[in-house]
This record gives structure tokens, C-alpha cells and sequence, in this order.
């Protein structure tokens, strides 16, 4: 921090602001590679839940830490995420914008009386150089903002294409189930909606251990329609129609891995701690640096709704299940799968 505060009174604040710019950038660098080894891992785990079966203990899967993958007891693989950005995701976006606001106001005023008494001990003193650090403050805010409302934006698009795409590999299982003969196909079709139920199941829970026993259920179902398409695949001289099967049904196995990925994925907790502490050290000195004695409540009230509303904006892209920008219109497109069956 005192290094920080040092970059911005003694340099130009454009040096402070490309520096900060490197360094925010390594970081969602680093965040992204480290969603690509998540997801590499759980895909591992898959496999070997598709190999296994349903042999022995049946496998159910628990929430961590994000990024956490040691079975916690015999039969179960922990998966999911949970201390501090699990908190963050819990905390109703109307606590946190009034948490964000009374914070806003606070510092202000802070701000205000420190630069008051400031005044009185010393009359002649100046607050020289609060202006190029309001404005190197103030730009490092908005460009941190920018960065974190693109990354939670490009992951809620990422989350609605994954939605589809399994609709869409869904669907394709559906309607190749009908090359087979109708007792087969009748089998397929059973266990497939069956699936698509999970599949609904798992994107409307809430609760960390609802979502994760729907998934593991449709895994189960998932492995069961597998192991008959390969045995019938050994036993069938007809190649062309399992060449068409089993890609399909590895792309719809496939796809749950991916969507439950980004399910995970978020604004890292330190991205989203640092970006509260600009807020309100940017009111602080908007507060210290006042010209007039009067409040500018304009520009105040301005400045407090648009950073809340944009914090709350980012928080909520990663909450498509219980925040104000879902994804539930996308989902009716594996809801409207039942009417296959």
C-alpha cells in the first residue's frame, strides 16, 4: 500500500495507471489458466466416474473450495467451491449495495473532517497534489471496474452458449436413439428423459448439495445409457448408426463438465475486495479535496449509484441461478426437450 500511495504522488499518474493496468491484466491471465487446470482435473474425475460406474459405494460429490478435488470420505469426490467467494455469493445484492452506499457516504464525510481539522491546526496548509492523486485514484477505479464487468460478462455469455450447446447435444441423442430398433430405442428414450429431469433439477437448485447430487444422478444415468451403447455397438454389425451414437453421447457427457466449470467460475474475492477499497478511498478523497463548504450532493449521489450499481452488476452476472440477470429464459431450451418424449 505504501508503495502504491508512493507511485502516485511522486510519478504521473498515467505511469501509476499502466503499471496497475499490467498488473490486473497477469492477474485474470493467471485467473483464466487456472479455470483451464480446473477443468482438466474435472474432467478426470469424470472419466473416472464414467469407468467405475456403479461399482462399489456409489460416488457423491461434496462442495470445497474452489478448485479442491480430495475425495473427503470413502466414496465421495469433493467438488465445488466455498469459503470466501462462496460468501460473497451468499450475501443478498441489497445488503451489499446499502453496505456499499452507507460506506460511500462515510468516507466521504471522513474525508471532509479530516481536511476541516486539518485546516484549524494548520491555516495556511494546502492540499497540494490531491488533484493528480484523485484523478490517478479515480481512473484506477475505472479501469478495474471495466476489467472485472468484461470478464463476469464474458463468463454469463459462456454459461448461456454451454446451455445451449447441451440442448443441442441432448437433442441429438434424443433423435439418434431412433436408428435403433423400438424396444432399444424405447430404452434409450426412457433413461434420456430421465436425464433431461436431472438436468432441469440441477440448474433450478440453489442449494450447493441439491446441485450436486442432480449432478451426480445424471451422471449415473448418463453411464448407464453409455454402457448400453457400447455393448450394442460390439454385438451390432450396423457401424454406420453407432458412429453416430457414441460421439453424440460423449459430447452430451462431455458438456456437463464444462457448464458445471463455469457454474464455479467467478470474480475472484480479492479482485472484488480491492475494487470496494477504491470506492471508498476514491470518496474519501473527494471528501478531503472539497472546494466549496457546501456538499455537491450531485456529484456524490452520482458518483455513490453508479460504482454500487456497477459493483452489484458485476456480483450478479455471477449468480445466473438467484440474481437479477438469470439465464432461466436459455434453460427453457432443455426444459422444451421433454416434449420429445
Amino acid at each position: 500500500m505504501l508503495l502504491f500511495l508512493f507511485l502516485l504522488f511522486v510519478r504521473p499518474h498515467n505511469i501509476s495507471i499502466n503499471l496497475v493496468s499490467r498488473l490486473v491484466k497477469k492477474k485474470f491471465w493467471m485467473e483464466k489458466e487456472q479455470e483451464k487446470s480446473m477443468l482438466n482435473v474435472k474432467r478426470a474425475i469424470h472419466y473416472f466416474l464414467r469407468k467405475k460406474g456403479n461399482q462399489g459405494t456409489p460416488t457423491k460429490l461434496t462442495p470445497c473450495r474452489q478448485g479442491d478435488f480430495a475425495p473427503a470420505k470413502t466414496g465421495e469426490i469433493s467438488i465445488g467451491r466455498r469459503g470466501s467467494s462462496m460468501f460473497l455469493l451468499n450475501i443478498p445484492l441489497s445488503l451489499i449495495a446499502t453496505m456499499l452506499l452507507f460506506g460511500i457516504l462515510a468516507f466521504y464525510f471522513m474525508g471532509v473532517k479530516i481536511a476541516k481539522f486539518k485546516k484549524l491546526r494548520d491555516p495556511e496548509s494546502k492540499a497540494d497534489g490531491v488533484g493528480p492523486l484523485e484523478g490517478a485514484l479515480l481512473g484506477l477505479l475505472a479501469l478495474l471496474l471495466s476489467f472485472t464487468f468484461g470478464q463476469s460478462a464474458s463468463r454469463f455469455d459462456d454459461r448461456r452458449a454451454l446451455i445451449i450447446q447441451e440442448s443441442n447435444d441432448i437433442g441429438t441423442v434424443i433423435l439418434r436413439s431412433d436408428l435403433y430398433p423400438d424396444a432399444i430405442g424405447a430404452r434409450f428414450k426412457e433413461d434420456l428423459k430421465k436425464y433431461v429431469e436431472k438436468r432441469i433439477v440441477y440448474y433450478h437448485s440453489i442449494d450447493e448439495e441439491k446441485i450436486n447430487r442432480a449432478r451426480v444422478e445424471a451422471e449415473e444415468i448418463s453411464t448407464r445409457l453409455w454402457k448400453m451403447a457400447v455393448t450394442l455397438s460390439k454385438n451390432s454389425p450396423n457401424i454406420i448408426r453407432d458412429n453416430q451414437m457414441i460421439p453424440a453421447l460423449n459430447a452430451m457427457i462431455d458438456i456437463v463438465t464444462s457448464r458445471d466449470a463455469s457454474r464455479l467460475a467467478s470474480v475472484p474475492s480479492l479482485i472484488v475486495y480491492l475494487l470496494v477499497s477504491l470506492i471508498v478511498l476514491g470518496s474519501f478523497i473527494v471528501g478531503y479535496s472539497r472546494k466549496t463548504k457546501k456538499h455537491d450532493w450531485v456529484i456524490l449521489s452520482m458518483y455513490a449509484f453508479m460504482t454500487t450499481a456497477t459493483t452489484c452488476a458485476i456480483l450478479d452476472l455471477d449468480r445466473p441461478r438467484q440474481g437479477m440477470i438469470e439465464t432461466a429464459v436459455t434453460h427453457e431450451k432443455i426444459s422444451s426437450l421433454l416434449s420429445y418424449f
